[in-house]
């Protein structure tokens, strides 16, 4: 146990105060709430240590779950999965709110922050750091919630449109951040080999929505070319349910990123998402996108 000898107890009184104020963690603005104020106490209580002359070397942020704690039989696959998720697909939280609230949610990551407080009170032999009144006491109270702030800030970097989606988000479905759902279909085979054996990768757009859905595909190489297909009845013209535009198969191994675009506001088109990982896309495969919602 690393205990913070002499730790005022207007810190840990906030720390109290927080909680016992937020018991809904479903209500919007509780997840970056969460984040903001752990930050800010973390902060402020680092500021006060430095002022006391103390060495910080044993509250630096962790870089990843110790191997202690991942080796404890309460790490769950549901917890291996929500680690993957912020390490490799930090993109995938719509907002920082989304993220707050992740880290707390038993049924999307296992409750990893509870989770964090209960297993290292017993691998560490720590009864600090479970209970509101005393957790902040707890040197490992800052190395986790250092950590949390390192993926903060991972998750903060992609909170650009357009936004990068990946497939595993469009073939579950998923509420995508600017309230759209666009499922994708792979159909491998679909196309028949030309007539000197090509082969080609289709890309089709299809929709029922109102407003106008464009979708960029560039071929990637170089200063190469791109298309741009839609749906839709932007501002002129006939509307339409269905696009497409093919790519020769050894294109899609280019690096490039599909980008969709929507009509917002007053009609003016906004780039809005990029997908990546063409590779996936076998010779002669059909890609559907179908743009099912959006706001």
């Amino acid at each position: 146990m690393a205990e913070i000898e002499g730790l005022p107890q207007h810190f840990l009184q906030r720390h109290i105060d927080w909680h016992h104020a937020h018991h809904d963690k479903d209500v919007a603005g509780y997840g970056e709430d969460f984040l903001n104020f752990h930050r800010d106490l973390v902060n402020d209580v680092l500021t006060w240590l430095r002022s006391q002359g103390r060495d910080l070397v044993v509250f630096d942020p962790w870089t990843d779950i110790p191997d202690d704690l991942r080796g404890d039989v309460t790490w769950t696959a549901q917890h291996a999965e929500a680690r993957r998720r912020i390490q490799q697909r930090p993109y995938s939280f719509r907002n920082l709110d989304d993220f707050g609230r992740f880290l707390e949610s038993g049924s999307r990551s296992g409750n990893l922050h509870g989770w964090f407080h209960e297993v290292t009170r017993a691998v560490y032999a720590d009864p600090l750091i479970y209970a509101f009144d005393t957790a902040p006491r707890s040197t490992y109270f800052y190395n986790f919630h250092g950590l949390i702030q390192r993926w903060r800030l991972e998750v903060e970097s992609h909170l650009v449109a357009p936004r990068r989606v990946d497939w595993e988000q469009l073939q579950a479905g998923e509420l995508l951040y600017d309230n759209d759902v666009i499922r994708v279909e792979i159909s491998p085979g679909a196309l028949p080999p030309g007539p000197n054996g090509e082969a080609a990768v289709d890309f089709v757009l299809t929709s029922q929505l109102w407003w106008g859905k464009w979708l960029n595909v560039p071929d990637g190489e170089g200063a190469g070319a791109n298309w741009t297909i839609s749906t839709g009845a932007p501002w002129f013209g006939g509307r339409k349910f269905i696009d497409s535009v093919a790519l020769w198969a050894h294109q899609v191994h280019n690096g490039q990123l599909l980008t969709f675009t929507k009509a917002k506001a007053l009609g003016v088109a906004w780039p809005v998402y990029q997908l990546g990982g063409l590779e996936r896309l076998s010779p002669n495969a059909r890609v559907t996108f179908t743009w099912e919602r959006d706001a």
